[in-house]
């Protein structure tokens, strides 16, 4: 495990990242660091597509679930990435989870909310999906967890995750009384 890191950053984001996601200011954990891209939101696909999409919401459903739950890290770690298994271990993965549970909460009532596709407006879609799922943790209090996927020998697979806590802004009435 080298160059990883287990972390709180800005808005309490539990995550783990690289040294160079670190450098760049990336939030979301990635194996390498992604620069320039803007995404937006598929809501439909091509046959070819929605193949891809089911098997990295498969994916992402049983990470997630390993996450939150307690599907232990070999039942979701073969769907990692090459470069996310030689940094993110079966202990890393535990405290991973730990820190979750301290900084997050417990995370119930997941739901997948949004696919979203990297895009670069010069080259194109660069093969990089995003999977967003939000979770309840209390009644004030939510999370939203992403899932990114990039393709590896001809299968999509987990390059990384990011759990952020989010709890809803008060109503101004509320604040002037």
């Amino acid at each position: 495990m080298n160059n990883i890191s287990c972390a709180v950053i800005p808005r309490c984001c539990v995550c783990i990242h690289s040294a160079e996601a670190e450098t760049a200011g990336r939030s979301i954990i990635n194996e390498e660091n992604i620069n320039g891209f803007s995404t937006f939101s598929a809501s439909c696909f091509a046959a070819g597509a929605s193949g891809r999409f089911a098997t990295e919401e498969k994916t992402a459903d049983a990470l997630v679930d390993a996450l939150t739950g307690s599907t232990g890290y070999e039942q979701v770690s073969k769907n990692f990435s090459k470069g996310l298994k030689e940094k993110l271990n079966a202990a890393a993965f535990t405290k991973v989870k730990e820190e979750i549970r301290k900084q997050v909460g417990a995370i119930k009532n997941v739901n997948f909310v949004v696919l979203n596709k990297q895009y670069d407006l010069q080259k194109g879609y660069n093969g990089i999906d995003e999977l967003v799922y939000f979770g309840t943790v209390s009644k004030e209090k939510f999370a939203r967890i992403f899932v990114s996927f990039a393709e590896e020998n001809g299968k999509p697979m987990v390059t990384g995750f990011q759990v952020t806590p989010i709890e809803p802004a008060k109503q101004q009435a509320k604040e002037k009384k």
